[in-house]
């Protein structure tokens, strides 16, 4: 696992521009753009200084590091303390978690599949209706393609009389 190296599919993308207002993100693209390593994390906050030698003697400097001992120590009771409580419950909380997952992942499922035959059944609807009007439209479009011929050949006599019409005024004048 030390020698992993994962692949790295973002490299075909470019680096987002718009950080919102963070500035966080802002500096933390700024650096991976220039190329710089991530600092390892800041151990310092976890050790247990006493006062410079120069300081040796002052009170309020004892004071400080005393109280950043009990700081440090009632860190360290809280991580106890929660270690007990995953190493006491742990599995139970883990096995519950996994069962609600495995509950809600049946639920969306059902959920899915109900959606399915939902958009199915509403899709043999649609086509039974498509198909029982699919004879009506075929004949409805065969009577206006009658008509329009009809009507051409109306509008072709009728055409035929006005010319005779003028042709009869003309030879009658």
């Amino acid at each position: 696992m030390s020698n992993f190296k994962p692949k790295n599919y973002l490299h075909n993308m470019p680096i987002p521009q718009s950080y919102g207002n963070s500035d966080i993100l802002r500096e933390e693209f700024a650096r991976v753009r220039s190329g710089k390593k991530l600092n390892a994390i800041d151990l310092k906050r976890y050790e247990l200084a006493t006062p410079q030698s120069s300081l040796s003697d002052d009170h309020n400097a004892w004071r400080k590091s005393i109280n950043r001992a009990k700081t440090l120590l009632e860190y360290q009771n809280n991580r106890v303390i929660n270690l007990e409580l995953l190493s006491k419950y742990g599995s139970k909380v883990w096995s519950y978690h996994a069962n609600k997952n495995s509950v809600q992942k049946d639920k969306t499922e059902k959920d899915v599949k109900n959606l399915y035959q939902e958009c199915e059944s509403v899709n043999r609807k649609r086509k039974a209706e498509q198909d029982s009007i699919k004879d009506t439209l075929d004949l409805q479009r065969a009577k206006y393609w009658e008509m329009i011929h009809k009507n051409r050949q109306l509008r072709a006599a009728c055409d035929m009389f006005k010319n005779e019409i003028k042709r009869f005024k003309l030879n009658s004048e």
